[in-house]
This record gives structure tokens, C-alpha cells and sequence, in this order.
């Protein structure tokens, strides 16, 4: 069986520059993949094991740093899949279903995929040490195995067993980022 690559995108390299079409702004916020920050769900049980371990008085500072919270690890995680699609983009221009995801169907401009990649890690990473150094610390740990699953020279997410293992070690993490709210 054939696959054949849609028109106008015929190398790999064009996946580094911007490709044919035209880049939206809802380009740009499928690769932050929005609809995916539910996930983030999972930092609840943290924050209940740190209350009922510590007590906490309910107040509008602890409010503050729970929607800080969920707003860095949402931040961190858009990161993460931003330079997820876009590193992934020469392989999905090979595939009959994923070339028609927004960096390889051209409805993202690649270099300010890589500025929105950058500044979603910092402003992510930022908030999360306002919220407190400790959760800030976690913050670059999501960063950091994000990096590791996506980012050559060897993406554990192209090595058998490894790529479970980095996905799974969100989990345990996930409930850390909770307690440190």
C-alpha cells in the first residue's frame, strides 16, 4: 500500500519552515490542545492529601494559589504538546489521517509555534513560583519531562518501554503539583 503525501507538502524539511496555507490563531491554539487541560484533574488528589494532612483555612489567598496552580500545570502541559506537534510534524505529513493535523496541513506558522512554545513555559514556570518555590520546582520538572519525552537526541517517547515509563511518571507528579499548591 502507497501512502501518498498531500500536495505542496512534499519533504520533511518544509515542516521546520512554515508550510502552505494559512496559519490561524486557531492553529496555534489546537497545538496548545486546550480540550486536553482536563487531564490536570488528577492534581486534585494532592491538594486533598495536603489539606487533610495539614488542615487549611479556606481564604481568598488559598483560592488565588489553587487557580495559579491549575492555571501554571495548564500552561507547562500546553508547552509540552506545542512542541510535541510540531516535532512530530515531518512524520505526520507521511500519514493519511495526521497530515491534517494544524502544523502539517499549514494552519500553524512553525517559528511562532516555537516563540508560543517558549513563552508558554515561562509564563507557565513564572506562575508556578508564584504560587510558591516548592510548586514552581515542580513546575520545571514538568518541563523538564517534557523535554525528555519530545526533544532529541533521543525522545524517550521513540524508545520502547521508555516511553511508558516518562508517561507514566506524570501520574505520581500530577499528585505532587497538587500538594505544593
Amino acid at each position: 500500500m502507497t501512502v501518498s503525501t498531500p500536495p505542496n507538502r512534499t519533504t520533511a524539511f518544509s515542516a521546520v519552515m512554515p508550510l502552505s496555507g494559512k496559519a490561524t490563531w486557531r492553529g496555534h491554539l489546537a497545538i496548545a490542545r486546550v480540550d486536553h487541560w482536563v487531564k490536570q484533574v488528577f492534581v486534585l488528589p494532592g491538594i486533598f492529601a495536603a489539606f487533610s494532612s495539614d488542615g487549611f483555612e479556606f481564604s481568598s489567598a488559598l483560592v488565588f494559589r489553587l487557580l495559579a496552580g491549575f492555571a501554571a500545570v495548564c500552561l507547562v502541559a500546553s508547552s509540552n504538546y506545542v512542541v510535541n506537534e510540531v516535532l512530530d510534524a515531518p512524520s505526520d505529513l507521511a500519514h493519511p489521517i495526521k497530515c491534517h493535523r494544524p502544523v502539517p496541513s499549514g494552519m500553524v506558522n512553525v517559528p511562532l509555534a516555537y516563540v508560543q512554545w517558549i513563552a508558554l513555559m515561562v509564563v507557565g514556570v513564572g506562575i508556578g513560583f508564584v504560587v510558591g518555590t516548592a510548586f514552581g520546582i515542580t513546575m520545571l520538572v514538568l518541563r523538564i519531562i517534557g523535554c525528555v519525552y519530545n526533544i532529541r537526541p533521543v525522545p524517550s517517547k521513540d524508545l520502547p518501554y521508555f516511553d511508558e515509563q516518562s508517561e507514566s511518571l506524570n501520574n505520581p507528579h500530577r499528585m505532587q503539583r497538587g500538594w505544593y499548591k
